[in-house]
């Protein structure tokens, strides 16, 4: 996948979660040493469900999981896993392949993990 389509994205879910949760970038910042994007627990919308609470308090819920995390994070985002989550730069693409298997690879979560990384780095 191109670069810029996955900045474009990564650009897309910084402007969401600015609007739902503006300190974001900050909390980002003081847990940057454990961001991992392919991590459900570490990754962006994982690390401000799960490890601090902070999108459960709108969905008044407690994640069990740090899968549970990031589906939680995306139900208060109103969010679907798949395409919304790829388009807002959450996860990688889940195109398929013609025998239906998902087309993701490594090299897409290292460009998302360094746009992201980009992203919370910069001032708010």
């Amino acid at each position: 996948m191109d670069l810029l389509v996955l900045a474009k994205r990564v650009k897309r879910g910084a402007q969401l979660l600015d609007r739902k949760f503006p300190q974001w970038r900050r909390v980002m910042r003081k847990h940057e040493h454990d961001f991992d994007i392919e991590d459900g627990e570490c990754c962006i919308l994982g690390t401000l469900e799960h490890k601090l609470g902070k999108l459960r308090v709108l969905a008044e819920k407690n994640a069990t999981s740090s899968n549970n995390a990031y589906e939680r994070a995306l139900k208060v985002l109103k969010l679907n896993r798949g395409n919304a989550d790829a388009e807002h730069g959450f996860d990688v693409s889940t195109e398929r392949d013609l025998w239906g298997n998902v087309n993701s690879n490594n090299d897409q979560y290292a460009q998302l993990s360094d746009l992201w990384r980009a992203e919370f780095e910069s001032l708010d």
